[in-house]
């Protein structure tokens, strides 16, 4: 397993390494990517070197959620268009998703489930947001009163709107939802 975020943006370093873990390794391989880097070169390289499946960070279905709040700069149709490269290349691929981000409604909750949907995933991993201590997201909830820097930082969710306990229990049924998409709504 590669557990870098940054898995295959460095073209030169990729195509170096590729030779190396073939010759040396070639093993089956599970990697992350980034929605953006995905290319059908890239898609094929990683099948040739053994990828058998990738995770990709989809986050929040909301682009406003995705790339306003989280900062992730990318854009819905990368995402559904590295979808699509994925699987005519034949890689299994699955997603991460937050739910209860800061900001998010029903509504844009919503928006995650539907583009998971969309692209069909093999699996679609969910969880509640959590800042954690150091994080941008942890000082600014400090700093505003929303939580007390002393809570429970292993057990808390934290309730950013009035929809959190809709929220919350659309990501407990989220996974069911996303591969029988006609239980919505």
């Amino acid at each position: 397993q590669f557990q870098d975020d940054v898995f295959g943006i460095n073209k030169k370093w990729l195509e170096k390494f590729s030779d190396i873990y073939k010759e040396k390794i070639d093993l089956p391989f599970y990697c992350l990517l980034r929605c953006d880097v995905v290319t059908d070169g890239l898609v094929e390289k990683l099948t040739d070197m053994g990828c058998f499946e990738v995770g990709v960070g989809l986050e929040s279905g909301d682009e406003n959620l995705r790339n306003n709040i989280l900062g992730k700069s990318l854009p819905t149709e990368n995402i559904i268009q590295a979808a699509k490269i994925l699987k005519k290349g034949g890689l299994s691929f699955h997603t991460f998703n937050m739910f209860g981000l800061p900001g998010e409604t029903l509504d844009s909750a919503y928006k995650t489930l539907d583009l998971n949907i969309e692209i069909a995933p093999n699996v679609a991993y969910t969880q509640m947001f959590h800042p954690y201590p150091g994080t941008k997201f942890f000082d600014d909830d400090a700093a505003r009163a929303i939580i007390n820097p002393e809570f429970d930082k292993f057990k808390a969710n934290h309730n950013y709107t009035d929809d959190f306990q809709k929220i919350q229990r659309m990501q407990k049924l989220s996974m069911l939802t996303i591969k029988h998409p006609t239980i919505m709504r």
